[in-house]
């Protein structure tokens, strides 16, 4: 019997060493702090606070080596009052407004390369054109096809 509590209890233990560890991720992207709840001693509070509402979970105290990047607060906490359903639901939109940004990030970034490229081809077509003109005259074109080249990709940061 004795080995069975063993076992269920290092299970459990396991399961919520796993949870802390994706809150722990969860606190180091969005402002976080750790309060202690007077009800539930022993089990500090990890709030999170992200574009889709505060989230808070208990950790086991024998998880907070995860949160050294965390400020704890000692006064009076923060909570806003939200249900683990409140939690659960914020946590989705959450996922939600990330996979979107994610996206739009990405259909950014192929954009911006595709001007940049564009940029990079007409100044190639100018440099062409001017082959038969002055050595000055080319060398200024060039000059200001590569400031604008040089110009554009610092502005996007490609």
């Amino acid at each position: 019997m004795e080995s069975l509590v063993r076992s269920v209890t290092a299970e459990r233990d396991g399961a919520y060493r796993e949870r802390a560890q994706l809150v722990a991720y969860l606190a180091a992207c969005y402002p976080s702090e750790i309060w202690t709840d007077h009800d539930s001693p022993g089990w500090p509070v990890v709030a999170v606070e992200t574009p889709a509402g505060q989230m808070s979970w208990h950790i086991a105290e024998s998880d907070m080596d995860l949160f050294a990047h965390v400020t704890e607060r000692t006064d009076e906490d923060r909570y806003d009052g939200h249900t683990t359903g409140q939690k659960y639901q914020r946590l989705a939109e959450l996922t939600i407004l990330t996979a979107s940004a994610r996206n739009v990030d990405t259909e950014l970034r192929e954009r911006i390369g595709a001007i940049r490229d564009g940029m990079e081809n007409l100044a190639a077509r100018l440099l062409m054109s001017a082959a038969s003109t002055s050595p000055s005259k080319k060398s200024e074109i060039e000059r200001a096809c590569a400031a604008a080249v040089r110009e554009v990709a610092e502005a996007v940061k490609l």
